[in-house]
Order: C-alpha cells, then structure tokens, then sequence
C-alpha cells in the first residue's frame, strides 16, 4: 500500500496564514482585556479598605472628642463656679460629632454621653505603699442619647471589662498607690464622661459577582475623658430640661 501524496496548499493560503500567525498587531488589546478584571478587583477593594479605615478614625475621634468637651464643662451649675450640662450642651454635643462624622449620614450615628461617679469603697494592701490598691464602685449618673444603645443601665454597679454593657475599664475601677498622696486621693470619689458611639456603616463598595450586594457593619467605639478630680466642681449637674436623664439613685444629681 502506497502512501497518497499530500495535496500542496494553495499558495494563497499559505500566504494568509503566515500574514495571520506573525501578526502580533492587537496583543496589548488582548492583554489588557485580561488583566482590566484584575485591575478593577484591587482597585475597588483597596478603595474600600481605604473608606472603612477612615470610618473607623471618624468614629474613634467622635466617642474621645466628646468625651473630652463635655468633660471640660466647668459653668452653668446651680450656683456660681458650678459645671451644668445644659439643653444646649447635649445638643451641641451631638452636632460635633455629626461634623466629625461628615460626609456619613447621622441617621446611622447611635451615640450615648454617660456620667460616671467613681465612688470610694476602701483599700487593699498593705498601707499606702506600692501594693495598696484603691477601689472604686462606678455607677451612672446622668445619660443623654442620641438613637442610644442605652448599655449602661442607672443603679447598676459597672464591673471591669471591655467598654459594653453595664462595663467599664479595670483601671477605673482601682488605683494602685505608693505615696501618701496617693492614698489621699485614692480616698476621693472620682467623675468621668464616658462616651459609647456605634455607626451602621455601609460600604460604597458593594459584593458579589457585579459587586452590587449591600457590605454593611457595625463599628463600635467608647471614649473616656481625664477624670475630673483635678477639675472644680468635679460633678457636673444634670440642669437639662430632659434632653439628659438623672438616675434616680444618685446623690446630688
């Protein structure tokens, strides 16, 4: 048996495919067609990375600055020389931290503004020396809200633990002292602002395969001023006409 002869190519078409397989006009299209998805993918995912991390800052700088500001009332009491939170107060309070917050929507801000008495309850150790610990019982005196989370319950003591429901910090909650002037202070009832801010926060930056389905969390901060012991009055009086509410257990609201 013989083998047939090869039927020659027409020269036509051996000229077409060699203009064909050596034409490389078009391989940089070709490239960057695949490689756009890519592309895209790491570019609305470090935005989006970008955009949360930010939020986060927004919200930390919100709970501390207003922390801070309320903190720092030192007028409007019932007398003279006395610190009062006002109907303004509470107002302006929240304004700041809608500004800090700008350009997210306040809708999603929950924000809670707590007074805290830190209440002597005596001493451990031996003297006041480095191994004696003051303790402190920490309850609320006053909250205003702002679509509230309302964790800090009046007439509940806050136990040490992470800022949450009815928690406070360990660290104010006891003092280690070391000197006389140390034990001296330990010995003083304490009042602190606390702030608890919560944002329900939706990325610009959706999921899925057209990247469309709503990513949304909810980041929660605490702030906590300086205690007011070095401050006179120490106790800033609830003189709201509701926009703050006095827990009825405390001494001289």
């Amino acid at each position: 048996m013989t083998r047939g002869k090869a039927t020659p190519v027409p020269a036509p078409w051996r000229r077409c495919a060699v203009g064909i397989l050596g034409d490389d006009r078009g391989i940089a299209a070709v490239e960057f067609a695949l490689i756009l998805p890519i592309m895209l993918l790491l570019m609305f995912g470090m935005s989006a990375v970008v955009e949360t991390v930010l939020t986060v800052h927004k919200i930390e700088r919100a709970a501390n600055s207003v922390a801070n500001v309320v903190a720092s009332k030192v007028t409007g009491g019932a007398t003279s020389g006395q610190g009062g939170l006002t109907d303004l107060d509470v107002s302006e309070a929240f304004k700041a931290a809608e500004f800090l917050l700008s350009p997210l929507p306040a809708a999603d801000l929950h924000m809670d503004i707590y007074e805290i008495q830190l209440a002597y309850t005596g001493k451990t150790g031996s003297g006041a020396t480095a191994n004696a610990n003051y303790n402190y019982q920490a309850k609320v005196v006053w909250k205003a809200s702002q679509n509230g989370l309302n964790q800090l319950q009046c007439g509940v003591p806050l136990t040490a633990g992470s800022d949450g429901p009815n928690t406070l910090p360990g660290e104010y909650l006891r003092t280690v002292g070391g000197t006389s002037e140390a034990a001296w202070q330990g010995q003083k009832d304490r009042y602190i602002i606390v702030t608890h801010v919560r944002y329900d926060y939706t990325s610009s930056f959706g999921s899925g395969p057209f990247l469309t389905r709503p990513r949304s969390w909810q980041f929660f901060r605490a702030g906590h001023s300086q205690n007011r012991s070095v401050a006179i009055p120490e106790h800033i009086q609830n003189k709201t006409s509701g926009a703050a509410t006095t827990c009825p257990s405390m001494i001289n609201p």
